[in-house]
């Protein structure tokens, strides 16, 4: 039952997220062409803006979601009301943290903004529209975290995903009809009502015994605080780049950057979706004392990401210049140096989402604290030194470090030696390994595009995407092939696969 939950959790989201991918790069090109590189650079700034305000958030829904594991595992229905009444009351006081804030810097926001192609009055207004359709998501949470901890996570998916594609086809609508940023901020706040209210009645539909006006527990808070500094060193690894580059260098350097990273976080969201829907599981798996089997899951799970990561890595550093060419045009490219970059951000970031579903699962907040915080230490500070001179580049480098001199060691070690009790030593020779195939396979994959002239004279989307097909197809053969007999966790993953599939 339990696997069943994870896979229908992981399709209601990989499937729409897909769809949104696809429009996405429809929008993007027609949003530059309707309003401008500034405009796109400047809602990637908002973006960011907002995530930093979401700090007051501190943590508290993964907290809550920790907390609710056990009194479901136990079905004790008074103490998971308790506890969703005092997420009620937690939420609420966040959003109007958050809208406080938000107001008071709505007057600062365009001394962020280099070049800023809109007038003060008129960002100010934009940044306050953007806001309220951000913070309203907090006065409707607390149903939520029961369908997420309790695995039926689909529902929320589901409905959030398809009103999401339909926000980004009315977006497509209104900008081909003229309408400006503001009215495109109204209807993401038209939108973001309408999912609540659907999302809540199905909680409610799905939970009738759930009841909101119970005596709060307000435990939870007592947890956030080591929550919150993984949540800071998330927020800067992620979105400390676009303001840092809008600040020194200008709103244009951030519209490429986000052409890039548009691409990157598509890849990465993908994987972290099929990672993250695996989340409850871990919970409820350690809540339940099951731990026999965890070394050996972790291991399956971290082949998966590596085989992944590694064809992501293979396929984007030979193609995504082209697929920037032809996509949003030759003036938003960039060397092959930052494309390198680009890469090993999101290798990292991809083949560390075990740890990450590992440590959110046990509820080791407090133990890694002090790792999240140097790591959001060394990223802002690299980035700030860097990006005068080195631009793009400077920022990718800066994220780098921060993940290699900190998490890349720290969180294995405290995973092995705190969850599996052995060394880690074992996790960092495969690490080693899997690198050195994935350097060899690039090599030999550029080499082979060389040679059949693949990405050569590629003059349309869909010969780009015709030969991206087949390059990614034998590129995932070589690695299968190369991970099934090298691997033999990997093998255990492919045959636990066929075993879901034949059912």
């Amino acid at each position: 039952m339990r696997t069943q939950k994870t896979i229908r959790n992981m399709l209601s989201d990989i499937i729409p997220f897909f769809i949104m991918g696809i429009l996405g790069f429809v929008k993007i090109p027609i949003f530059i062409d309707y309003l401008g590189q500034g405009y796109y650079g400047f809602t990637q700034i908002f973006n960011q803006i907002f995530n930093y305000l979401n700090l007051a958030e501190a943590g508290f829904g993964t907290s809550i979601v920790f907390a609710l594991y056990s009194p479901i595992a136990d079905r004790n229905r008074d103490k998971i009301n308790k506890l969703l009444s005092g997420a009620k009351i937690i939420f609420r006081r966040i959003g109007i943290i958050i809208l406080t804030a938000g107001l008071i810097l709505s007057f600062f926001v365009d001394y962020l903004i280099k070049k800023n192609p809109m007038s003060p009055l008129y960002t100010q207004i934009a940044f306050v529209l953007f806001l309220l359709t951000g913070i309203g998501n907090y006065f409707a949470y607390a149903p939520r975290f029961l369908l997420q901890a309790d695995q039926n996570k689909y529902m929320t998916n589901l409905v959030t995903n398809i009103m999401r594609i339909v926000q980004i086809l009315v977006e497509i609508v209104l900008l081909i009809l003229g309408i400006d940023l503001i009215g495109i901020f109204i209807w993401y706040f038209i939108n973001m009502i309408l999912t609540n209210i659907i999302i809540n009645y199905f909680a409610y539909k799905s939970y009738p015994w759930m009841d909101l006006k119970q005596e709060p527990d307000m435990s939870t808070v007592d947890n956030t605080k080591h929550v919150f500094m993984q949540k800071i060193a998330t927020i800067i690894a992620s979105n400390t780049d676009n303001i840092v580059l809008s600040a020194f260098v200008g709103v244009d350097v951030v519209a490429i950057y986000a052409s890039y990273n548009y691409i990157a976080q598509f890849i990465i969201s993908i994987t972290n979706k099929i990672i993250n829907s695996t989340q409850e599981s871990f919970g409820n798996f350690f809540a339940s004392k099951e731990k026999k089997e965890g070394l050996s899951t972790f291991w399956e799970m971290n082949s998966f990401l590596f085989y992944m990561a590694s064809i992501v890595f293979t396929v984007t550093y030979l193609s995504i210049n082209n697929l920037i060419r032809l996509w949003v045009g030759s003036k938003m490219l960039v060397s092959q140096f930052t494309v390198l970059l680009f890469c090993m951000v999101f290798f990292y970031r991809i083949v560390r989402g075990t740890g990450s579903v590992i440590i959110n699962g046990i509820g080791a907040f407090k133990e890694t604290k002090w790792q999240s915080l140097f790591e959001a230490i060394i990223n802002l500070s690299l980035s700030l030194l860097l990006v005068g001179k080195f631009s793009i580049d400077g920022v990718l480098f800066a994220t780098i470090a921060s993940y290699t001199l900190t998490g890349f060691w720290f969180i294995p070690n405290y995973i092995f030696k705190n969850v599996f009790y052995r060394s880690s030593k074992s996790y960092f020779i495969n690490y080693g390994m899997n690198v050195l195939i994935m350097v060899i396979v690039l090599y030999l994959g550029n080499v082979f595009c060389s040679y059949v002239g693949f990405y050569e004279d590629t003059t349309s989307i869909m010969r780009w995407f015709i030969e991206t097909t087949i390059f990614t197809l034998l590129v995932s053969i070589v690695y299968f092939v190369i991970y099934y007999c090298c691997y033999r966790h990997f093998r255990l993953l492919v045959k636990r696969l066929l075993t879901i599939v034949k059912r």
